[in-house]
């Protein structure tokens, strides 16, 4: 009679588990989670904090598909020439200037060993002026210096005057110019 119940409660479990993993497992494709992965600010402080270049930039170019290999990282992007308009904040050893031309790349796309480990499913972006929270990257292979934004989960596109709008997430979904000032006063 015991050896019934065990029998019973395992089965039980078992279609439960099943059940569970039919519902909700098979429904939640990783992919779906464009920027999950990617790190996510409380606040434009931190975000500026974070960044080593802050910039009012032009993109000027449509975005270039590219393939980079980094040991053993894959990664699909496209790059993007930006024209320098303001410069908010640099901590860079290397001199940027107003008027500069950089090479902006946003990864779409992270493999590593040939497995998919991180997808950013925003779109192209379109020409236009963008307040842009950078990092630099030398690329040795390549021998070229490269920026890339904090995170995907930022990019502000100009809607009008000294406003901008975070075009690729809701959080911090708007920021002026004015703000980034006095950020730059605070932080010094």
């Amino acid at each position: 009679m015991k050896k019934w119940k065990y029998m019973a409660l395992f089965l039980g479990i078992l279609v439960i588990g099943m059940g569970t993993y039919i519902i909700y497992g098979m429904n939640n494709d990783s992919s779906d989670n464009k920027n999950a992965l990617s790190k996510m600010y409380n606040s434009e402080s931190e975000m500026y904090d974070d960044a080593e270049l802050v910039i009012k930039g032009e993109i000027v170019s449509d975005g270039e598909e590219n393939t980079r290999e980094l040991d053993e990282q894959t990664i699909k992007e496209e790059v993007y020439e930006v024209e320098v308009k303001k410069i908010f904040k640099n901590d860079l050893d290397e001199v940027v200037n107003e008027g500069d031309i950089i090479t902006l790349a946003v990864s779409k796309q992270v493999e590593m060993n040939g497995q998919e480990i991180a997808t950013n499913e925003n779109d192209d972006i379109s020409k236009g002026n963008y307040l842009l929270f950078l990092n630099m990257f030398y690329d040795e292979s390549n021998n070229e210096t490269i920026f890339v934004n904090v995170s995907p989960n930022y990019l502000y596109k100009n809607v009008e005057d000294t406003n901008y709008e975070n075009i690729s997430s809701e959080s911090l979904e708007h920021l002026t110019e004015e703000k980034i000032i006095e950020l730059q006063k605070e932080h010094g």
